[in-house]
C-alpha cells in the first residue's frame, strides 16, 4: 500500500532525517529530471546529502545530491524500503 504525504521544504528534510535508510530505492522528480537510484549513503554534516546508486538504463554511477541545493525544485519523491512505499508531494 501507498501512503501520500504532501510536505514543504522543512517537513521534507526532517522526514528524511528520520525515516529515510541506505539500501532503500528513492525516485526523485525535480526541476524536469527523474532520478531512480538507490540510497548508498546519507550523511547529515554539514547538510544532508544522499549518495546515490543510479538505477537509470544508461547511467549506473554513483552521485551526491546535496538535498538543500535542489529542495526547492523537486515535485515529489517516492521512497521504498521494506515493502512500504512513501510519496512525498511538496507545496510551497
Amino acid at each position: 500500500m501507498t501512503e501520500y504525504i504532501r510536505v514543504n521544504g522543512d517537513e521534507l528534510l526532517e522526514y528524511m532525517h528520520l525515516n529515510f535508510c541506505e539500501g532503500a530505492l528513492v525516485e526523485i522528480s525535480y526541476n524536469r529530471v527523474f532520478i531512480p537510484a538507490r540510497i548508498v549513503l546519507i550523511t547529515y554534516e554539514p547538510e544532508l546529502v544522499l549518495t546515490l546508486q543510479l538505477q537509470g538504463e544508461l547511467l549506473n554511477q554513483c552521485v551526491d545530491v546535496v538535498v538543500s541545493e535542489i529542495i526547492d525544485d523537486i515535485v515529489e519523491l517516492n521512497y521504498v524500503y521494506d515493502g512500504k512505499e512513501v510519496v512525498l508531494e511538496l507545496y510551497d
